[in-house]
């Protein structure tokens, strides 16, 4: 019986395949600034022994990707940045352990659906990073959300990708 409902859940699971290719920026530049003024914003809430510290921890959190890679195979998402390692993940699974690229500390990633988009969750020590992509017409707009205990409000932006040619 679970073995029918599994096939039942992959038939009618979303096609994640438009969100496919290789995109990047589209070189808006409202939407960067938008960005930074958010982490400056969130950097605003901490006392200024330690907004200097908070700052580029939080512009680490805040990814600013110049591109993005993804390659969908079934429930398996692969999704890199421009620049980075990509990294594949069962849609829907727990989530799994990796270390980042330049980095020396574990994070947990989880891919899931969420209505009309796919979000990658990147949980670590410090917070988290949620990213929506969602197919609009010709572009990838991703939507992301920083979130920790120390931060009164999450750090939320939107970026806006078109295909690479």
């Amino acid at each position: 019986m679970s073995m029918i409902l599994a096939l039942f859940a992959l038939a009618i699971a979303a096609d994640w395949t438009p969100l496919a290719g290789t995109w990047v920026h589209s070189g808006v530049q409202a939407e960067l600034t938008l960005r930074d003024q958010a982490v400056a914003r969130a950097a605003d809430e901490f006392n200024l022994l330690i907004r200097g510290v908070a700052e580029p921890r939080l512009q680490k959190s805040a990814p600013r990707p110049s591109g993005y890679f993804i390659h969908v195979d079934g429930d398996q998402i692969t999704i890199g940045i421009a620049g980075k390692t990509p990294r594949t993940s069962t849609l829907g699974a727990p989530p799994s352990q990796f270390v980042p690229d330049g980095d020396d500390k574990p994070v947990k990633i989880q891919r899931l659906e969420q209505g009309e988009s796919l979000v990658s969750i990147v949980i670590g020590e410090n917070g988290t990073l949620s990213s929506s992509f969602r197919r609009v017409k010709d572009k990838l707009v991703v939507s992301y959300r920083v979130t920790s205990d120390k931060l009164d409000d999450p750090v939320t932006y939107r970026l806006t990708f078109v295909p690479a040619s």
